[in-house]
């Protein structure tokens, strides 16, 4: 909940009314009222000025990497809206590299990521029944996966939670599996495994 009531408090702050100064000062008197430690918060707050150029009103530890916080998807979303329609959707298709031909597809079948991040295994069982529908019956290339409509993401320390996976335009099941390790029915055998999407 801290950073959740830091992040709206920063947020309500008129920029253009208040004084830098003041600004800063309620800022860190938060923080330290809210005990949090200050080498593992960082942020930028900034205001565009009547010349259209953008103002530091505030940093902490701005360059340094962080962990993304659920709260990225708010700034995830306003971003998103600013650029796209609020009718768009980000699509995972199949593209091919050659024509199809009597029901073959002699090339290579592409999964083409768009940047679904709801992208699953259900999403997945539509797509292929789709184009099971569409009469493909073989592909003699390969299976590739296509990734490149986002940049390369910095590395993130590694992490067995699921919401530090590494996202990608073609995230699938939120780069996440689960595994289940049982133990052996006798001593000195190796456990049993299984794999669960």
């Amino acid at each position: 909940m801290k950073s959740v009531y830091i992040f709206f408090l920063i947020s309500a702050f008129n920029t253009v009314q208040a004084e830098k100064s003041s600004i800063q000062f309620e800022i860190q008197k938060e923080i330290k009222k809210q005990n949090l430690k200050t080498n593992s918060l960082g942020m930028i707050i900034s205001k565009i000025n009547s010349d259209s150029k953008i103002e530091i009103i505030y940093k902490l530890n701005e360059k340094k990497l962080f962990t993304p916080a659920s709260l990225v998807k708010i700034a995830s979303l306003s971003a998103l809206y600013d650029l796209y329609p609020i009718s768009h959707t980000f699509k995972t298709s199949f593209i091919s590299s050659t024509d199809i031909n009597e029901a073959v597809l002699s090339g290579d079948l592409i999964l083409k990521g768009g940047g679904d991040s709801s992208f699953t295994s259900e999403h997945l069982w539509k797509l292929i029944n789709n184009l099971t529908r569409s009469g493909l019956k073989q592909v003699k290339g390969n299976l590739l996966i296509d990734d490149k409509l986002y940049k390369k993401e910095p590395a993130l320390p590694y992490s067995e939670r699921s919401y530090l996976a590494p996202s990608s335009a073609s995230s699938f099941n939120w780069n996440s599996a689960a595994f289940y390790i049982r133990p052996a029915k006798k001593l000195n055998q190796p456990p049993t495994s299984s794999y669960i999407s």
